[in-house]
């Protein structure tokens, strides 16, 4: 694949505002849509847990 991994960011705390037009339960299953999209596409997803924005850089770099 062209991708070695695929960083899927799990939600945050969801609030519907003027740019999110979704439900929470429709972004829920956009993100899972998502991530079995690019499983089926053989691509190798790894989920980033919600932490401080610092933690999440340092998750993925210690992941790539």
């Amino acid at each position: 694949s062209k991708y070695k991994k695929v960083f899927i960011f799990d939600l945050l705390q969801y609030s519907k505002d003027y740019s999110r037009t979704e439900t929470a339960e429709e972004a829920k299953e956009i993100d899972s849509l998502l991530e079995e999209t690019y499983i089926k596409y053989g691509h190798t997803v790894v989920r980033v847990p919600v932490m401080k924005s610092e933690k999440r850089m340092e998750f993925i770099l210690n992941n790539l």
